[in-house]
């Protein structure tokens, strides 16, 4: 019997080389395309603000928290803005000293007309808040109503915003 013989090399180490690479980046595309946003991204923020029509007036508005996600947040990561009648923001907080309780914010009116925000701790430890506190802003006579006005929380590390309208 005659004897074949074949000529048994592989393929060269630079064709391999470079199909390791087409394939590691066919992947990566593959599982980037494959998770949410990117495969990164805030967890959204779950809560509400509820007004409390007993307690509030034309000047004053109260309102209840309600946190789900997360169930609370220290007031550093904070951002709190006053919206407007008019969709203005009329003020903001961030930033905030964990000491802190009250908040003053200025509106720029012509007869200098204050807004004070204020948290009053029901559920939440020292320098945080949590579901279950209130949120009052009240304003002075020289300022007018908070009919229209909305409060905006947003937290630093989660998407969107809890919000709270003045009816």
């Amino acid at each position: 019997m005659k004897n074949i013989k074949r000529k048994e090399e592989g393929v060269s180490p630079v064709i391999a080389t470079i199909l390791m690479v087409a394939i590691t980046v066919v992947l990566a595309a593959t599982l980037y395309m494959m998770l949410p946003s990117g495969g990164g991204g805030d967890s959204p923020v779950a809560g509400s603000m509820t007004y409390r029509s007993g307690s509030s007036n034309s000047t004053k508005a109260v309102f209840g928290l309600t946190m789900n996600t997360p169930s609370s947040a220290d007031y550093g990561d904070l951002k709190i803005t006053l919206l407007g009648d008019d969709g203005d923001v009329n003020g903001t907080i961030s930033n905030l000293d964990s000491d802190e309780k009250d908040f003053n914010l200025e509106d720029d009116v012509d007869d200098d007309g204050t807004v004070t925000l204020t948290v009053t701790k029901i559920s939440s430890d020292a320098g945080e808040i949590a579901g279950g506190d209130r949120i009052t802003i009240e304003s002075n006579d020289a300022y007018g109503g908070l009919s229209g006005h909305e409060i905006v929380i947003s937290i630093s590390g989660y998407s969107g915003s809890i919000n709270g309208n003045v009816p």
